[in-house]
């Protein structure tokens, strides 16, 4: 399908060719592809009443500390964790990443505070993203998915051919989110 981008494109043409926006309506759950449409309606029109998306750019050195952070507590705060300042502090995703010849990082800036981050990793043909980590206060709020489309971006630069993420499978939020790039569930595999 259709790169983030281009959808966002095509849907804002559409919509600013009609004059009267009409009453968005429930989903038609009969299909996967019905509410997928319906959710990209309902994200654009959100958008356009004053919600905006982040700013995508390299993460730079001086973001490492708070990227770090912003790690931690988004994991710990989807893993129900309750001290989230002196959680996961013995485990680097940030700084190893960071800077890496083979490794693309990138920021998400909501008013002008870093709102998240996203890594790449180029292994040749093959390659996967993530840890993608959003401040736990702008949770739905337009932030990850130009995490997402970015790193997509960067794996069709490098030609990649096999692409792949990890993720939290029983979340339909996560599983929803990388399906409009195209990443559906083929296995399960369970990594201990």
């Amino acid at each position: 399908g259709p790169r983030y981008e281009d959808r966002v494109k095509l849907t804002s043409q559409t919509a600013s060719a009609t004059k009267e926006e009409p009453q968005l309506r429930p989903p038609d759950m009969s299909s996967l592809q019905n509410v997928l449409a319906w959710l990209e309606d309902f994200c654009y029109r959100w958008r356009r009443g004053g919600h905006t998306m982040a700013n995508i750019r390299p993460l730079a050195e001086h973001d490492l500390s708070e990227a770090q952070r912003i790690v931690r507590h988004a994991f710990g705060k989807f893993m129900g964790v309750a001290d989230l300042e002196n959680f996961w502090t013995d485990f680097d995703y940030v700084y190893g990443r960071f800077g890496a010849e083979h490794t693309a990082s990138f920021a998400a800036e909501h008013e002008g505070a870093l709102a998240g981050v996203n890594f790449a990793t180029n292994w040749g043909s093959v390659g996967f993203f993530g840890p993608l980590s959003v401040r736990p206060d702008l949770w739905n709020s337009g932030v990850a998915q130009p995490l997402v489309a970015a790193v997509c971006n960067q794996l069709d630069r490098w030609g990649t051919r096999h692409a792949g993420l990890c993720t939290f499978a029983q979340s339909t939020k996560h599983v929803w989110l990388y399906q409009k790039f195209g990443f559906y569930p083929r296995y399960l595999t369970a990594i201990m």
